[in-house]
């Protein structure tokens, strides 16, 4: 009787992924050893949201200056280059960042990592406090040094919330809300880049940044206090697995050497080039679409309306996009109808940018992010089956890296093409405008079309399932 209803559970659960319990601990569940059965807990919701309280905290303040470099330059007696620089060298430190979080998760878990980057980013943006406030009176160069080291500090703390959700999600959500759950980790950072750099362009005013205290000071006590939150209340995983599929521990195979053997995966490669020329082609749109606007006769108000329309209907996208790959399962599909409808969408864009048309320009920017960024949690969870039973961190890993080393030369290289054009505000045909497409269409689209890579995840989960099922219809008949 006991095998009956052991089996009827396990599959159970399987079947109704969704379930919730209260937060029971691991040693009340445990059956004389036996396989618990599937089961969802409400916390998952609680980490879920500290989770993407870190990240949209960690990417808000990587650009806090950036957007009043003038200011800031002003402010510590520096040259503007250096506030530049500043804000690349976050791109620069995300591989050591990536290879420190994937160390410490390999070693310990998921609760570790993300302590270690809470603490980190705590620490990096207190000294970013009180250099300005103690320093900068006295020594403004001094205090700049300090905030560029505090700044670096935080950087190294983003993997451990970007290179981390197909973790999360597999540790605590069912295979229904998996996706959904990855979608909305992903695009809590992206949403923070967005905000870092509308607040401080909002707050910061004078022509000395008066106000960068204030914004630094508030992301501070809200690190601190994240930290304290996550101190008390982050666990490392669900007490009892919500799926089946299990990925190989990450602590069996060095972190360089795993990434190679991906690497050596065709079909990976292919994601990979969707994701970073996907992912370069949105940070220079965001990046240089003051200068597309005002090209085109457009003000500041039309630029930071369309970039504002693009983050909010890029989290509706890759929410959408999430929810529909958890109810199908149709992962391949999903990414392709995505990667077609971003290119389509990001065509009408170019084609719209031109004066006279400020409703129709919003427009296309709104639908532009929103199928653009819902290829993100396609792409990520792609990536997760097709390396499976690699550790879900480490494709992850790779894609933000490889995507952020891109980002440094693409933005750059089409304000330049975009610079040296006699009619800024041309067609689809202009030489910048030309250079977006070539690089949907060859970096995006034909990759996207090709890949034809395995669902080794969702096979491990329907053959778990099918066991399941006979389990039941052999413990019925011996009944």
């Amino acid at each position: 009787q006991h095998s009956i209803w052991h089996a009827i559970g396990s599959a159970g659960a399987f079947g109704a992924m969704s379930l919730s319990t209260t937060d029971i601990p691991l040693s009340d569940l445990q059956c004389n050893g036996e396989e618990l059965p599937l089961r969802t807990y409400p916390a998952r919701w609680r980490i879920l949201a500290m989770y993407m309280l870190l990240g949209f905290t960690n990417q808000s303040c990587w650009l806090t200056l950036s957007t009043v470099s003038s200011r800031a330059a002003a402010r510590y007696n520096v040259h503007e280059d250096w506030v530049t620089a500043q804000t690349t060298s976050v791109t620069v430190l995300f591989l050591p960042g990536a290879w420190l979080c994937s160390r410490v998760l390999a070693s310990t878990n998921l609760r570790r990592t993300v302590i270690v980057g809470a603490t980190m980013q705590a620490v990096g943006v207190l000294i970013r406090y009180f250099a300005d406030v103690l320093l900068r009176p006295h020594y403004p160069r001094l205090a700049f040094a300090a905030i560029f080291f505090g700044q670096d500090l935080t950087a190294l703390a983003a993997p451990s919330f970007m290179s981390t959700p197909a973790v999360l999600a597999e540790d605590w959500f069912s295979a229904a809300e998996r996706e959904t759950a990855l979608s909305a980790a992903i695009f809590s950072p992206i949403v923070g880049q967005g905000f870092g750099g509308a607040i401080s362009g909002f707050t910061v005013s004078g022509d000395h940044g008066e106000g960068v205290e204030q914004v630094m000071g508030v992301q501070a006590a809200v690190s601190v206090l994240l930290f304290l939150w996550a101190w008390l209340s982050f666990r490392a995983k669900s007490p009892t697995q919500p799926t089946r599929a299990r990925h190989d521990a990450a602590s069996e195979i060095p972190v360089l050497q795993t990434w190679a053997k991906i690497c050596c995966r065709p079909q990976f490669l292919l994601l990979l080039s969707v994701f970073d020329a996907g992912t370069a082609i949105a940070a220079a749109v965001l990046t240089l679409i003051g200068q597309l606007a005002e090209a085109c006769g457009y003000g500041p108000g039309i630029a930071g309306g369309g970039s504002g329309l693009y983050i909010l209907c890029g989290i509706v996208g890759a929410l959408v996009a999430g929810s529909a790959m958890g109810r199908t399962r149709a992962y391949r599909t999903c990414l392709r109808c995505s990667v077609m409808g971003s290119v389509v969408a990001g065509v009408v864009f170019l084609a719209t940018l031109q004066p006279g048309s400020p409703g129709g320009l919003l427009a296309s920017m709104g639908c532009f992010g929103m199928l653009l960024m819902s290829c993100m949690p396609a792409l990520i969870t792609n990536a997760v089956e097709e390396t499976f039973p690699q550790p879900a961190d480490a494709c992850t890993s790779l894609l933000f890296l490889s995507a952020n080393v891109l980002q440094i030369f693409v933005t750059p290289l089409l304000q330049a093409v975009h610079r040296t054009e006699p009619d800024q505000c041309g067609g689809l045909l202009a030489p910048s405008r030309l250079f977006i497409l070539v690089l949907a269409l060859f970096g995006c689209l034909l990759p996207a079309l090709v890949y034809k890579g395995e669902c080794n995840r969702k096979k491990v989960e329907d053959q778990a399932r099918s066991e399941a099922e006979a389990e039941i219809s052999a413990a019925m008949q011996v009944s």
